[in-house]
């Protein structure tokens, strides 16, 4: 995809997710895309659906779907930052749910929510598009 196509991606993505009160953050390295959404259950799910239904996209493959205890890009509801394939992979293959004792699940700990935050630290957003109004 083109700079442009990215742009329209994003801004397009931006609106959907606005109506389901959804954030998140896109990251690509010109052929692949690694996204990361959070939200309501249900807004978090239609994204997703409309995602895995789109003729944009060629294989959908999912890292890690369950409930976070905050959200971690709330400023927008979705911008974009160029990454390399080796960034992509990181975080494709990263942990993305811990198990502590008394087998909890904590996913504010995960490898994987750790290496993406610090990664979009790096530089910043490319797009962030529509600010989320403070609650």
């Amino acid at each position: 995809m083109t700079v442009a196509e990215v742009d329209r991606l994003v801004i397009e993505a931006n609106a959907h997710n606005a109506m389901q009160g959804v954030t998140g953050a896109l990251l690509y390295d010109g052929q692949q895309f690694f996204q990361y959404f959070e939200g309501p259950a249900a807004g978090v799910e239609r994204i997703y659906e409309r995602i895995k239904h789109s003729s944009k996209h060629a294989i959908v493959s999912e890292v890690f779907n369950g409930p976070v205890p905050r959200r971690y890009f709330s400023q927008w509801h979705m911008a974009s930052k160029k990454a390399g394939s080796e960034t992509l992979l990181e975080l494709g293959t990263a942990r993305w749910l811990q198990v502590k004792s008394g087998m909890q699940a904590r996913f504010a700990e995960s490898e994987g929510v750790r290496r993406l935050v610090a990664f979009w630290g790096e530089g910043g957003p490319v797009l962030p598009l529509t600010p989320v109004a403070p609650a």
